[in-house]
């Protein structure tokens, strides 16, 4: 009898040992997460500089395997980080081990390549380096089967986890397909095989990631991969949204330490119900998201990054309707308080009108009063002309939210449909058209002139009198006139940007995809019409609306 009680007992105290650690305070792990927000410059500096010191100390190279070696030490740092310098260094492995003839390094150089688009959501790109692929995954050696089958799950996971973070409907049979296909060529006790059994199936593999994790070093990449599988997998089991959102901010504190640009946790945190949109945290989270993204030029999360920045904004919008009603409840108040005055002036005039004597003491009382009511009323009309001010900027900024997301969704779906159209070039054969198609500059033309259409009108709408005072600084037979209305030319846009406070050219050329020597020659040309020194120049268009 007291075994079985000392057993029941001991049962008993660790179901509540258990249960006490799913008690998590959310707030709390928010608050470690803002912190490593606030700091993720330093941790990117730390990382820059990390790379920058194993550039330094690696010296000459004497064999082409050293060589080899050299760049994909450097591609694995940049994996995560830089995805140009990833594709880079990918691309050079590739071309030392082709001219060593060293077919496996050459093979697993272009693995890291097709893995780099697959996490740039360019899946395209990706799947014709893999075609370049010509020997079978059997004829290779293990450690390469490993590599080829984890971006094969790669591919498949990201064909299919957008759905899955947003409650949609996924193609379970195509995950179960290639999951069955490569999970074959890794190792059962292998971390990325419990990652991607986790993500492609709806198996319960939640001990081994648990084990996993118990085994890794933090804060690392790897640790925030198993952290985001354990959300998953508690998400898949129903259970408490605050433990999905703990082991989610877990994800992102590791993520953003190790400086992986390339990490949606981030993301998932902004877009969920415990995360107010209205708050700065949310703003200063969807900020690192769009940094990252940029950075790490990453395609597939732009949808999501939208859709952050969309209801950070709706918040907003919330909180200026909630100071307009405030301002009326203020203004009604305010109406009432002037004819509780009044009605009073009244009752204290009827009880002084048989004092004849203090007939005067009342008229200059009434005197003082109707100058009090009159400022009163020059006061709620300057209210009500601030309020008649405020609806115009929300209505002018509303209507520049429209535009950008009009043009934004132009943008993805000329995008789909270019990708549609290339994927059924390839699809049917043509793969010579696909790649004219690929290299077309006509359609990257066509979203620019968009582009600028929609920066031209935004820029005078809220700039009307630009042409007329940049002209100003022109000598008169040299003034821009520019071919429409709510049009500008390309020197007025580029000295747009000017007055806007972006003054160095090699910014104004990425902004406005010129080269920066394009941009140079435009202002050097304006510059010699101008009726001020040259080198003033660019100064006094930038204090063109300083002032205001």
């Amino acid at each position: 009898m007291k075994p079985l009680f000392i057993f029941i007992l001991s049962f008993l105290i660790s179901v509540a040992s258990k249960a006490q650690k799913t008690e998590f305070n959310i707030e709390e792990d928010l608050l470690r997460l803002d912190s490593v927000v606030t700091n993720s410059a330093n941790y990117d500096k730390q990382k820059l500089q990390d790379i920058n010191n194993i550039k330094l100390s690696m010296g000459g190279f004497v064999t082409p395997t050293e060589r080899y070696n050299f760049y994909k030490r450097l591609y694995d740092e940049y994996m995560k980080f830089d995805s140009d310098s990833a594709k880079h260094y990918a691309s050079m492995c590739q071309k030392v081990a082709s001219r060593a003839n060293m077919h496996n390094y050459e093979v697993a150089s272009i693995l890291d390549r097709a893995y780099i688009f697959i996490t740039c959501g360019e899946l395209i790109d990706a799947q014709r380096i893999l075609n370049t692929i010509s020997t079978p995954i059997d004829s290779l050696p293990e450690d390469i089967r490993m590599k080829y089958a984890i971006t094969m799950l790669e591919y498949q996971l990201r064909l299919d986890i957008k759905a899955f973070w947003e409650n949609k409907n996924v193609d379970k049979e195509a995950c179960l397909a290639v999951w069955n296909k490569y999970s074959q060529y890794l190792p059962d006790d292998m971390w990325q095989k419990h990652y991607y059994e986790s993500s492609l199936t709806e198996n319960d593999v939640l001990k081994k990631l648990q084990a996993d994790l118990a085994n890794t070093q933090r804060p690392s990449i790897k640790a925030a991969m198993l952290y985001v599988s354990i959300a998953r997998q508690y998400k898949n089991r129903g259970a408490d949204d605050k433990l999905y959102l703990h082991y989610l901010i877990l994800s992102a504190i590791n993520d953003v330490k190790c400086s992986n640009r390339e990490a949606s946790s981030l993301i998932f945190i902004v877009n969920s119900p415990q995360v107010c949109a209205g708050t700065e945290r949310a703003f200063n989270y969807a900020m690192l998201c769009t940094e990252n993204a940029k950075s790490y030029k990453d395609q597939g999360r732009s949808f999501d990054i939208v859709k952050a920045h969309a209801k950070i904004t709706r918040a907003y919008q919330k909180r200026l309707e909630y100071n307009i009603m405030l301002c009326i409840g203020c203004m009604v108040l305010l109406v009432a308080a002037i004819l509780a005055v009044v009605l009073l002036y009244r009752n204290v005039v009827k009880k002084r009108r048989a004092q004849a004597e203090l007939l005067k003491q009342i008229e200059t009382t009434n005197a003082s009063l109707a100058e009090s009511v009159k400022k009163e009323q020059q006061a709620l009309d300057k209210l009500k002309h601030s309020n008649t001010l405020l609806r115009d900027e929300i209505a002018y900024h509303n209507s520049n939210f429209i535009n950008v997301y009009q043009l934004v969704t132009k943008y993805i779906a000329d995008v789909q449909a270019f990708k549609k159209s290339v994927f059924n070039l390839i699809t049917s054969g043509k793969i010579d058209k696909a790649r004219s198609e690929l290299k077309s500059q006509t359609n990257a033309e066509n979203y620019l002139q968009n582009f600028f259409v929609h920066f031209d009108k935004a820029f005078l709408a809220s700039h009307p009198d630009f042409v007329q005072r940049f002209n100003q600084l022109l000598k008169p037979e040299c003034a821009i006139v520019p071919p429409a209305d709510d049009k500008l030319t390309p020197e007025l846009r580029i000295y747009a940007l000017v007055s806007m406070g972006i003054t160095d050219s090699v910014s104004i050329a990425e902004f406005l995809h010129y080269s920066p020597q394009t941009i140079y020659n435009y202002r050097l040309r304006v510059r010699h019409n101008a009726i001020i020194p040259e080198k003033n120049f660019a100064d006094a268009v930038a204090q063109m609306y300083a002032d205001e």
